[in-house]
Formats: C-alpha cells, structure tokens, sequence
C-alpha cells in the first residue's frame, strides 16, 4: 500500500478517499469487491496488484473520476 504522497493536501486526500469509498459501495456488489480484493491480496508484488486493478474497468472508471474531483 502506497504511503499518502506530500503533494496532495488533507482536503484532497479526504474528497479523493470519500469519493472512492462512495463509489465502491454504489457500483461494487460484495461478491464483485471480494473477488477483486481477493485476487489483489494474493498478488506476489505491488506492481501485480496495480495490474489487477487496472484490469478492472468498473474500479479504473470510478478511481479516474475520483482523481478529476481533486485536480481539476
């Protein structure tokens, strides 16, 4: 898991975080999350676990406009 970053402030971390929280709890369904987290667990390497993510259009979808709400 990625340390929080410096360039972003306690407001941006705190709008991205709730964004995304919301975001997964309207699109995922609990199987749908498990399934996702369970194959992201047992990733050998965090560079695998990006990669499981960002196969996941309906997780890559929400985090790209979850990202916008913070840089635009």
């Amino acid at each position: 898991m990625l340390e929080k970053d410096p360039a972003f402030t306690y407001h941006e971390m705190s709008t991205y975080c709730e964004c995304t929280g919301k975001a997964v709890m309207k699109n995922f369904t609990v199987k749908e999350l498990m399934i996702l987290e369970g194959k992201i667990a047992a990733a050998g390497s965090d560079e695998e676990e990006y990669k499981i993510a960002a196969t996941n259009d309906k997780f890559m979808n929400l985090i790209i406009d979850c990202v916008s709400k913070i840089i635009n």
